[in-house]
Order: structure tokens, then sequence, then C-alpha cells
């Protein structure tokens, strides 16, 4: 059925059973002659009609990944990574996670991406030292861009540090407590003689400290 009569055939010294000699163009390169298909009622201009086998899983049948020189067995092959995490769209389908997310999976490896919200980049997290994907790297209740921002340690699991150095100077410089009964903390420096004793804001003899 390849149009031409089994005695010309066998006078051009072609095959008159195979409809693919001499008419041998497969023009979707799927290694089914044009006439086959056309006799088996598939498409000559689709590599993947009928050979619809997609071993890799990638979207691309394998007929059509031998056509472009990709490898059949590689989803990875040909490398299309939509949301640049460095994971190929077609493992990322296989894995169940997002192609077009760079935080799925979590950490991602981009590096202007900020998978925990800490309000620090990637890159800049891994310049610092801390965990991309732990918002507070060092257990110390303060994010770690927080801690950045603060001049804090994120590192340190102390976020904060700021707050305990003032209420240790405030304990430092008011020494014994002094006349506590109204609740207010008092410092005793004037009776030490460390400052005047009439001053512009009080005359008492415990300057008081109200927060």
């Amino acid at each position: 059925l390849d149009g031409i009569c089994d005695a010309q055939e066998n006078i051009d010294g072609t095959d008159p059973n195979d409809p693919c000699d001499p008419l041998n163009t497969d023009t979707d390169g799927d290694g089914i002659c044009d006439v086959q298909e056309v006799i088996n009622g598939t498409d000559p201009n689709d590599a993947c009609d009928p050979l619809s086998t997609d071993t890799d899983l990638d979207g691309i049948c394998d007929a059509q990944e031998i056509v472009d020189g990709t490898d059949p067995n590689d989803a990875c092959d040909p490398f299309v990574d939509s949301d640049l995490d460095g994971i190929c769209d077609a493992q990322e389908n296989i894995d169940g996670t997002d192609p077009n997310d760079p935080c799925d999976p979590n950490p991602s490896a981009v590096g202007t991406s900020d998978c925990d919200n800490d309000g620090l980049t990637y890159d800049e997290e891994i310049l610092l030292g801390t965990d991309p994907a732990n918002a507070d790297t060092d257990g110390g209740g303060v994010k770690d861009g927080d801690e950045v921002i603060n001049g804090t340690d994120p590192t340190g699991g102390h976020g904060d540090d700021d707050q305990d150095v003032a209420l240790n100077l405030k304990v430092m410089l008011q020494g014994a407590m002094f006349g506590t009964s109204d609740g207010l903390m008092r410092d005793d420096l004037r009776q030490q003689g460390a400052i005047p004793l009439d001053q512009p804001y009080s005359s008492a003899l415990n300057a008081r400290l109200r927060t």
C-alpha cells in the first residue's frame, strides 16, 4: 500500500512488502516512515504519535527527545528550571515540589530568596553563618534579620543582648536598692557624694528612675 505496484517494485529492486521502501521518508524522526504512519492512521509529523512513551516523565516523549538529541532517560535533559532553584522542573514534578517556587523545597540555593522570612537573603545568611531555613538561628527569640538591624549576633543565642546590657548598667549605677516601699528604683549616688546635692531636675536625696 505504498502506491507502487508490486511488479514495479520488483523491477526497481525495492521491497513490495515494505511500504517504506522506497518511500522511507520519516518526517518526524520517530523511526516509522511517513507512509507506514499514514497506513497506521498515526501522524507522520508528530514524533510522539504513536511512540508516546515518556520514560523519564519530563513531559517530552522518548521519540521527540531522540529527535531533539536529548536523553529520554534523564528527566533533567533538557534542563528547564523555571524557579532557578537548581532543580529542574521535571524533577520537581516527580518529587511533588513546586517548579515555580524557589523555596520549595526549602532551603533554596537562590541567592536572593528569603525562604524563612527573617529579612535576610540566602546569600546574606551564608555570609553571616546563619541558617537560611531557620528564621531564628540561635533560638534567642529574635529573627536573624532583626538581630542584624539591632547590631546583635544572630548566631550567638542572645537575641536581646542590647537589653541585657542596659539592665546590667542600671543595676551597676543604682547599687543596693534604697527606699523601695513605693516601688521605685532609687540610686544612692548623692549619699556617696558621686553627684551634686542640688541639680536642675531634682534636689531630693535620691534621684528617681522612671521607666
